[in-house]
């Protein structure tokens, strides 16, 4: 900070002759003593302050809750508009409602950061200026229809504040690459939102914003929507058209369908859906082929349409909390899957073709009814960790041993009455957790796993183990659950 405001001699193009009482200069300093700001802040040299590029006054060192109750100063003195060589206004800490009229006079600056003010309004003449990044933790109410006329501006966050909605000027800001709007009282978005032709990002979180306007089709270089704790019904069929879309990301929503058009957007790589009361896919999800990973999470999913097996590109899917009792056949046309996650979902078996899934490394089975593993399991030859707790699984199949590249196998809480002598096969087994399960014995076969060096046995009444095998769990490195 002290480099950017230490004095550098002005060139005489650059600092014209002052006022003989520099009146104004008096006042930004009558100003910084009133409200203690350091020298780095506010320089007390003439020089400096005519040179100053970078105005910063932040929050005092206290903890959160204090912070949020402590404003450092009362306003920002219109003086300070005479300091048109500043490029930054970065301060946290107003109670003040309202900016200098004349702020626009700064016509160097690129970035503006208001954090924690009692702003209830931006000037007209904010749209002199070239950049505006960042206000946040405010009383804003709304914008001027100025902010149209900030042709440079990159990046807009607005966050913590009651606006409610948008001016229909946004849509002039062409250069405008993210929007970022968080805890705002927003209900609706103008329609000119779909002007912005260089928008990539556009992020809406914690408004009570029930639809998209149709508008939003327009935004064709829109690589990334996120839209999080709003009250969001539909979307729009026009999202299809966002031809470069990569990452859809939609979480605590009212979202009960995605539209057909979804299937178009062939750029898609990512598609979250977390916390709505989403029923189902459309069958078009399997014409995005170009995704690599998929979360259904906590929603009310009652089935996986066949159509999913058409993402030959998908690597990751995630699904939790789902209301389906079975996995469709064409899972098993998922090539390239690496890692598959079922987590409270109601699924009793897992289909044959998952036999087919010879790239999938990860496979995770949690709180559901799952009570048997086809014997196609033994074909995932490059499954490095098998996870199932807290499910109805009873045995498992000998073609288990077959899985020789597994190096990690948990098992926990669920009634597995014993083991099959093949697990002895699973040469590069280095974690072996069985937790809370009904065995009584271990077969004698474990003893050829070489490179285990930790197991857990905990909550099994161990009371048949051969003298071979106890030797066995005495010589690997971490034993837990062992009394003997």
């Amino acid at each position: 900070m002290t480099q950017n405001n230490k004095a550098i001699a002005p060139s005489d193009t650059f600092v014209k002759t002052l006022d003989t009482t520099d009146s104004w200069m008096e006042k930004i300093w009558a100003w910084a003593d009133e409200f203690e700001l350091l020298d780095s802040e506010i320089p007390r040299n003439k020089k400096a302050l005519l040179t100053l590029k970078k105005l910063e006054i932040l929050k005092p060192d206290l903890d959160q809750q204090d912070a949020r109750d402590v404003y450092r100063i009362n306003d920002i003195p219109d003086e300070i508009t005479h300091l048109t060589n500043l490029v930054e206004i970065n301060i946290s800490g107003i109670q003040a409602n309202s900016l200098p009229n004349n702020i626009g006079n700064l016509t160097n600056l690129t970035k503006l950061c208001i954090n924690h003010s009692k702003l209830t309004a931006l000037p007209d003449s904010i749209g002199q200026l070239t950049n505006l990044t960042f206000i946040d933790e405010s009383q804003l109410a709304k914008l001027p229809d100025s902010i149209g006329e900030l042709s440079s501006l990159k990046r807009m966050f607005i966050g913590r504040c009651v606006l409610r909605c948008l001016p229909y000027s946004i849509g002039q800001l062409s250069d405008l690459t993210i929007l970022d709007l968080i805890h705002c009282k927003l209900e609706y978005l103008p329609d000119s939102i779909g002007q912005l032709s260089n928008l990539a990002k556009l992020f809406i979180s914690y408004c009570p914003l029930k639809q998209l306007p149709n508008s939003m089709g327009q935004l064709k270089n829109l690589a990334e929507l996120d839209v999080i704790n709003c009250a969001l019904i539909v979307l729009p069929d026009s999202i299809g058209q966002l031809d470069k879309l990569n990452k859809l990301y939609i979480n605590h929503c009212e979202l009960k369908a995605l539209p057909d058009s979804v299937g178009q957007l062939v750029n898609l790589t990512e598609l979250f859906i977390s916390h709505c009361p989403l029923q189902q896919l459309p069958n078009s999800i399997g014409q995005l082929t170009n995704l690599n990973k998929l979360d259904v999470i906590n929603c009310a999913l009652s089935q996986l349409p066949d159509s999913i097996g058409q993402l030959n590109c998908l690597t990751e899917l995630n699904i939790i909390n789902g209301r389906f009792m079975e996995l469709p056949d064409s899972i098993g046309r998922l090539s390239n899957l690496t890692a598959l996650n079922l987590t409270d979902c109601d699924v009793k078996e897992l289909p044959a073709s998952i036999g087919q899934l010879t790239n999938l490394a990860e496979l995770f089975i949690s709180h559901g009814e799952l009570n048997s593993l086809p014997d196609s399991i033994g074909q995932l030859t490059s499954l490095t960790k098998l996870y199932i707790n807290h499910c109805d699984l009873k045995n498992l199949p000998e073609s288990i041993g077959q899985l020789t590249n597994l190096t990690e196998l948990f098992i926990s809480y669920c009634p597995l009455q014993q083991l099959p002598d093949r697990m002895g096969q699973l040469i590069n087994l280095t974690k072996l957790d069985l937790i809370h399960c009904d065995l009584k014995e271990l077969p004698n076969s474990l003893t050829q796993l070489t490179n285990l060096d930790c197991i857990n046995l905990r909550g099994n009444l161990l009371n048949s183990l051969s003298p071979k095998m106890l030797d066995y769990l005495h010589s690997i490195d971490t034993v837990y659950g062992l009394n003997q």
